[in-house]
């Protein structure tokens, strides 16, 4: 029996709460658009924060080699046999997170030559998937491709310094460069920016310089992708694993795995200062809308002072009161919420669409409600306040004239 009164009563609640705000709509609006404000930014923050972390970690360019592992045999042990056979190569590949997987051979210093131009250059057999792991930059021509790996085709990049050295600046692909006693077409330069090492770096297939270059046959190093920064410790974790499993315990502890936590740091605590900037920025103005609520609402008990008392001498109870203040307060943060939700969906998607980042549905799924969630609860403290002092309110002071 309880229960049937209880309902009508806060159904006439609600509908006077509506009717109360629709009234003075005018003196709301304001507050209503700083909430919205407040929710649009906010799920814009969350969302495109996370597009930007992903977009990052797929641009090495700017991220260095935080998402690079380097895993290196060392001859340290009489056990050890010194390389990487194509097993090991293709079971690596199997392990998550890991999206390229690139063996590679080198050495320090080998002859090359074009016409009467002679200097000593480093070369390196890479696969083809090595150029995704550094994410180079084309000056001219192309990179190697699967077709020269399977072909063990004698072509080559050059890196700026074997160009500028050799070619005295002249364009040199199509041109036949001869090193280390093979000729080989130049099908590309590297442009951007390049190490050191890069620079003085003739980069010839890896199947050509394992089987046309002596000396170059062992795979001592593979370099690894990891989709992103944050799976870099799983994978490491998942790599030794994968290491102590399949090579003697003697020969693992040759095995070097090499990863760059401070780079990894360093993007981390960027990403994290802009997003929590911005965070900040739009929690702000939540507060700001759910101050203004409570500021509107303590002018609303002084004005309707009478109508709380008359009300309380015809038998209306604190709680009574307490709640329809509540419901006004979260009638006003509802609307904010629901125009702040709309806006920022809306200005996702327009910002995806005109600068290309991709916002994740689950981010997005999951910052709507938790968004809102956030505005209506603001707008109900904020209520609080005024809705105690409303029930406090003494109906025969309450109906006294000012």
């Amino acid at each position: 029996m309880p229960r049937r009164v209880r309902r009508p009563i806060f159904r006439d609640l609600l509908d006077l709460s509506v009717r109360r705000v629709s009234r003075n709509r005018r003196r709301y609006k304001s507050i209503i658009i700083t909430m919205a404000c407040g929710i649009a930014g906010l799920i814009t923050v969350v969302n495109l924060g996370d597009a930007v972390e992903t977009k990052m970690a797929q641009h090495l360019t700017i991220l260095g080699r935080s998402t690079i592992i380097d895993i290196e045999m060392v001859d340290d042990n009489s056990l050890h046999p010194g390389v990487f056979s194509d097993q090991d190569v293709r079971r690596l590949k199997l392990i998550p997170h890991i999206t390229e997987v690139a063996p590679h051979v080198s050495l320090p210093t080998i002859d090359a030559s074009f016409r009467a131009e002679t200097m000593a250059v480093r070369i390196a057999g890479v696969h083809y998937s090595f150029w995704n792991t550094i994410m180079a930059s084309l000056l001219e021509g192309s990179f190697t491709n699967s077709i020269h790996e399977k072909n063990r085709s004698a072509v080559c990049v050059l890196g700026t310094n074997v160009v500028q050295e050799l070619f005295r600046g002249a364009n040199p692909v199509g041109k036949q460069v001869r090193i280390g006693g093979i000729s080989c077409t130049v099908i590309g330069t590297l442009g951007g920016i390049q190490s050191l090492n890069t620079r003085r770096t003739a980069f010839v297939p890896l199947a050509t310089a394992r089987h046309r270059l002596g000396g170059l046959f062992k795979i001592k190093t593979i370099r690894l992708r990891v989709d992103h920064w944050t799976n870099i410790k799983l994978v490491v974790e998942l790599l030794g694993e994968d290491l102590r499993r399949h090579f003697h315990k003697e020969i693992a502890k040759s095995i070097r795995v090499y990863y760059y936590p401070e780079r990894i740091q360093k993007v981390e605590g960027s990403v994290a200062m802009v997003k929590n900037l911005t965070v900040f920025a739009s929690t702000v103005t939540l507060v700001i809308g759910g101050v203004g609520i409570a500021i509107l609402l303590l002018a609303a008990v002084r004005d309707r002072r009478r109508e709380i008392g008359l009300k309380k001498a015809l038998g209306a109870t604190d709680r009574t009161i307490m709640v329809q203040f509540l419901l006004e307060a979260a009638i006003i943060s509802l609307l904010g919420g629901v125009t702040g939700v709309l806006a920022g969906t809306v200005f996702c998607l327009i910002l995806q669409m005109a600068i290309g980042l991709q916002v994740a549905p689950l981010v997005l799924a999951v910052s709507i409600p938790g968004g809102f969630l956030a505005v209506v609860s603001i707008g109900i403290m904020a209520g609080l306040y005024p809705a105690k002092k409303a029930s406090r309110m003494d109906p025969a002071i309450a109906m006294c004239p000012d």
